[in-house]
């Protein structure tokens, strides 16, 4: 039986079709127990080749899957090993940074003030953080002005940083910006929340503040700081008269203070001279 009708003619020895196997000599035989009798050896060793390649290809086709599928591994698991430790990481870290309630009530928002320069209308909020243990805790400070008929007609919000029990002042520019606010104002909202800060406390400090009237600049506050490590900081500055009345707000962002002291200028644009009796207060926050 050289090729029976209706078997492939371009087959290879193992091939099977129609109940035929191809032989070694290229001999299509039966796959029964008569055509196994029949061809002898040649009709078994065919069957156990046939069996022998397929479980070949399998065992091939096994390894290579088993073998990307290591490699695939070994390209993606480090990396999610990475992402889970940093998602725990980062769990532990917020657990570690959340603010309770009694460090929340050890923190108090004492006074808001309001000033016009003429452009901006600023908030002054007056932080007391005497009780306050924690090394260092953002506090953020939303403000609302109202006018008689209670619509809120102004919106603000500044961030501090306080540290080991410190006071601050914070201050921030209201929105809309020249809405002469401060003669719609009736009422003030304020209110504010801890957030756990991720650094520790830089050491930011101020070591000296000096007003002075400059010849070319006029009016100017001048600060001496100093960091443990270097940072990056924002300074406010808020000046009043010997009346307590406020008579400027600034801020400014300060890059890269460090352990050598250094000494930044506010230009006060809003007086032509220091009022007698001024009084200037500072704060300094670490920035992101």
């Amino acid at each position: 039986m050289p090729n029976p009708a209706q078997l492939p003619t371009d087959a290879r020895p193992g091939d099977v079709a129609n109940g035929h196997m191809m032989t070694e000599s290229g001999t299509w035989i039966p796959l029964t127990e008569e055509g196994r009798r029949t061809h002898g050896d040649e009709g078994r060793r065919g069957v156990r080749g046939w069996f022998t390649g397929r479980l070949r290809a399998v065992t091939f086709s096994g390894i290579l899957a088993l073998g990307i599928g290591a490699w695939s591994a070994s390209q993606w698991l480090p990396h999610a090993i990475d992402s889970w430790r940093a998602a725990a990481s980062h769990q532990e870290e917020a657990a570690a940074l959340e603010v309770s309630q009694e460090e929340a009530d050890a923190v108090h928002l004492t006074d808001v003030e309001l000033w016009e320069d003429g452009e901006y209308t600023w908030f002054v909020a007056h932080l007391d953080a005497a009780e306050l243990e924690r090394e260092a805790v953002g506090a953020v400070i939303e403000v609302s002005v109202l006018d008689e008929s209670e619509a809120v007609i102004g919106q603000g919000t500044a961030y501090a940083f306080l540290a080991g029990g410190s006071g601050r002042v914070v201050a921030g520019v209201l929105e809309p910006e020249g809405a002469d606010l401060l003669a719609r104002t009736v009422k003030i909202d304020a209110w504010g929340y801890l957030v756990g800060e991720k650094r520790t406390d830089p050491g930011l400090e101020v070591t000296g503040v000096t007003a002075e009237v400059d010849d070319f600049w006029g009016p100017q506050v001048l600060v001496t700081l100093t960091a443990a490590e270097k940072a990056r900081a924002a300074l406010t500055v808020v000046v009043r008269d010997g009346d307590g009345a406020i008579v400027h707000v600034g801020t400014r962002p300060l890059v890269d203070v460090g352990p050598v002291p250094e000494t930044v200028e506010m230009r006060l644009t809003a007086l032509d001279e220091l009022p007698e009796g001024h009084e200037v207060q500072v704060a300094v926050a670490p920035q992101s």
